[in-house]
């Protein structure tokens, strides 16, 4: 009996160090000065958070759970994404810097993922970045589409 106690305890012990635990945020500022749309998940759920009033409050617009189907498909992506590929900075001047106000500002986009304790950082300012779209690509699904990132390479003059 305590042998089959010991094997279960040791089971599960090394299942649960096993077991992937990640995190993937997106912060997309959809080029105005004083909004930002953070989209962050988890193994298990997705949170998206709306920072609005001119930057002064976050707005927690969606939390749900994860389906099984969708905690396989993020597990499986991360496994071929080459987070360690990215470079920390990719920039491109705006094409309009006499006229800046809070509806005509530069386009940022950071990215933040952690994946088996490693954190691989990244930040697109006026620029299309390929490996941007694979991931926005890949978790656009998830998302309704009033809140689904828009990432037009045509909107953009410098690629990466």
């Amino acid at each position: 009996m305590l042998r089959k106690l010991l094997f279960i305890v040791f089971f599960f012990a090394n299942y649960s160090l096993n077991a992937q635990s990640f995190s993937i945020e997106v912060q997309d500022n959809n080029g105005l000065m004083h909004q930002n749309n953070i989209y962050h998940f988890t193994q298990d759920s997705l949170v998206i958070t709306a920072r609005s009033d001119y930057g002064r409050s976050n707005v927690e617009y969606l939390k749900r759970i994860l389906t099984a189907e969708e905690k396989k498909s993020l597990a499986q992506f991360l496994k071929s994404f080459p987070a360690d590929s990215l470079k920390g900075t990719y920039f491109n001047e705006y094409s309009n810097l006499g006229y800046i106000d809070a509806e005509h500002f530069p386009r940022e986009v950071e990215i933040n993922i952690e994946n088996h304790k490693k954190t691989y950082h990244s930040k697109a300012t006026n620029a299309y970045v390929s490996y941007y779209a694979r991931l926005i690509q890949e978790l656009n699904p998830f998302l309704s589409d009033e809140v689904k990132i828009k990432f037009d390479k045509n909107q953009f003059n410098a690629f990466y």
